[in-house]
């Protein structure tokens, strides 16, 4: 018999179970090349099927099957199957050709199971593998499927493959086949019941938890099974915090009354402040403001200051020795280390903890944990109701003025608890992790109540950083300041109304937001602040305003954190809540040590408990 063909394709077919070349001697098909153009089969010596075969068959549901080769070699087409956008996914011709799609570069052919690591790397694409066995080792028991190779990460782009072979022996001359697996869970679940297969767990489940479950599960081992307080470093405040605050014009829209969605204002930064908290060098603590049509100073000062900041975290005092005969008797008859607060037991090694930043002496303490008690390199930044109003304003300008990238941590798409920027040209190279961090914080997720009410807590002694830039204010002239202030928000709707020199009539004082205007007792308070303080335009009035709010704002969380510190001996600022800092306060005062969960059947079974189903 004689054939011509333009094309040599392999189809699965019922009519044609074996493979092109399992129907040819192994020298012929040496000889034949089935991708040359115009090559013909001179003679068909024998056909045969066997029952590993038809047994293998079975297994191929939700399969794509490509041609054979041996000991465990994996085809790139196998691959570019996942490319395919027909429904004829076993045709060469609904693919893309492989060398189009992947890099191959350093990767010997044909693959095998020991290069996927590396071309994984190479094309960006997770495989796993899997294949075929006995049930419980006996033949008439059946077979099913088990995972030859999992991946920990699931990228993208992600490949299922199956391995089949025709006899257990692994020697050259068994015959491999490597498959596409188009649908897992068809493959290895019952035809009678919709099941979804975790292709990682190997577990089955619905398509909503499947959904939800597509995380990997890194559990402790049996050495770092214990919960216990570890964060030493929190002990230590901060060493720069900033408070800030922005205000807007609130831009009318005007828009068609029978629509029933509408953009009724849009709000536009004119004016920001902030107060830098140094603990390192007072003369650091400043205040500064800016009124202009944008926010980009902002943005920009915060740049120049963590470059600032980069010197000081990067500074390294030697420690001076012990002049004293009674410091060296009290660090040697220390029993406590004065970081972890535990015991020296025989055989520590017992070092003398310094600050970096002035070489003064802190105390004994273990020398791992000196190691480890280093300042961070964080600069958090706080507004009140940050995630509600301020983020949106500043974000898009954070991710984009300057390299480096944005940590988010998102309470929804458009709200967000905290997120952080790294500024990515203050990195050590030495120390690649030693870039200075910008985390925006939320200071309503600690104290949750309006700035007017948390000010009316705080006795008038604790307002202390308002009271250091307004010093030469009388008693009376102080109260006037620190009383909350009025301001004509929806008045105020381009930047031309800021050069105004007298405050808007008391109706104009008002809020859609509350339904209400002004009172007279309150008019009368901002008429007043505006005559003592002496103030000329209502662009002015602001900025007194702005000031007020931040250092209050700068008094009554300065006043939390000590109070905080003070019993707790935590510092606030490095969390981002306030159930965060109780955690780790109750690990901290308690000394208790919690056993984790290390049986990823315990983790289920109490996800599925807390799911409740």
């Amino acid at each position: 018999m004689e054939s011509q063909s333009k094309e040599v394709e392999e189809l699965p077919t019922k009519s044609s179970e074996k493979s092109l070349e399992q129907l040819l001697d192994e020298e012929e098909e040496d000889v034949f090349d089935e991708t040359y153009m115009g090559s013909i089969i001179d003679l068909i010596y024998q056909t045969w099927i066997t029952n590993t075969f038809i047994k293998n068959l079975r297994m191929m549901i939700g399969c794509i099957q490509t041609y054979t080769v041996k000991q465990r070699k994996i085809d790139p087409n196998t691959i570019c199957m996942r490319e395919a956008k027909t429904m004829k996914d076993a045709l060469m011709s609904s693919y893309p050709d492989y060398t189009t799609v992947l890099n191959l570069e350093g990767i010997e052919f044909p693959v095998t199971l020991k290069q996927i690591t590396k071309f994984e790397l190479l094309n960006d694409i997770s495989i796993n593998v899997f294949t075929e066995r006995e049930r419980g080792g006996k033949k008439d028991d059946g077979n099913i499927i088990i995972p030859l190779r999992l991946i920990k990460e699931k990228k993208e782009k992600h490949v299922n493959l199956l391995y089949l072979q025709e006899s257990r022996r692994d020697d050259e001359n068994v015959i491999g086949c490597f498959t596409w697996i188009k649908n897992l869970s068809r493959l290895i679940g019952s035809q009678l019941n919709k099941n979804y297969l975790c292709d990682r767990s190997c577990r089955f489940t619905s398509l909503t938890v499947l959904q939800r479950t597509l995380v990997l599960f890194i559990l402790p081992n049996e050495n770092d099974k214990w919960l216990s307080f570890r964060d030493h470093n929190k002990k230590k405040r901060l060493l720069f915090v900033i408070y800030a605050y922005l205000e807007c014009i609130l831009e009318k829209k005007t828009n068609d009354e029978n629509i029933s969605r509408f953009i009724y204002q849009h709000h536009k930064v004119f004016s920001a402040g902030y107060y830098i908290r140094c603990v390192y060098d007072k003369i650091i603590s400043i205040y500064k403001s800016y009124r202009g049509e944008d926010c980009v100073w902002f943005v920009k000062e915060l740049y120049d200051l963590a470059h600032r900041a980069k010197i000081i975290f990067d500074k390294n005092v030697t420690m001076a020795e012990f002049t004293s005969n009674v410091k060296w008797e009290n660090f040697r008859n220390a029993t406590h280390c004065h970081i972890c607060e535990r015991p020296f037991e025989e055989g520590d090694l017992r070092v003398r903890d310094h600050c970096h930043l002035t070489g003064r002496y802190r105390g004994p303490a273990h020398s791992r944990c000196n190691l480890h008690y280093q300042d961070t390199y964080v600069i958090s930044i706080f507004f009140h109701y940050l995630a509600g109003y301020d983020a949106h304003f500043i974000i898009k300008d954070i991710a984009n003025s300057f390299a480096g990238r944005v940590d988010v941590l998102p309470i929804t798409k458009e709200n967000y608890i905290s997120f952080t920027k790294h500024v990515k040209d203050t990195v050590n190279f030495k120390w690649r992790t030693d870039c200075v961090k910008l985390r925006f914080v939320d200071s309503f997720k600690f104290l949750n109540t309006s700035l007017e009410k948390l000010v009316s807590y705080l006795d008038k002694s604790k307002l202390k950083i308002i009271r250091s830039e307004f010093s030469n204010l009388d008693a009376e002239d102080f109260d006037l300041l620190t009383r909350k202030g009025m301001f004509p928000y929806e008045y105020i709707d381009s930047v031309d109304k800021l050069n105004e020199t007298s405050l808007p009539p008391r109706e104009l004082f008002y809020s859609s937001l509350t339904d209400e205007t002004a009172s007279d007792d309150d008019y009368q308070h901002a008429t007043n602040v505006r005559r003592r303080f002496c103030i000329g335009t209502l662009g002015d009035y602001s900025d007194l305003y702005i000031k007020t709010d931040v250092l209050l704002l700068v008094d009554v969380f300065e006043n939390f954190r000590d109070t905080c510190i003070e019993n707790y001996g935590l510092d606030p600022t490095y969390y981002y809540t306030l159930p965060g800092y109780t955690w780790d306060a109750m690990l901290k005062y308690t000394g208790i040590r919690f056993e984790l969960l290390t049986d990823i059947d315990m983790v289920m079974f109490v996800e599925r408990g807390i799911r409740g189903g």
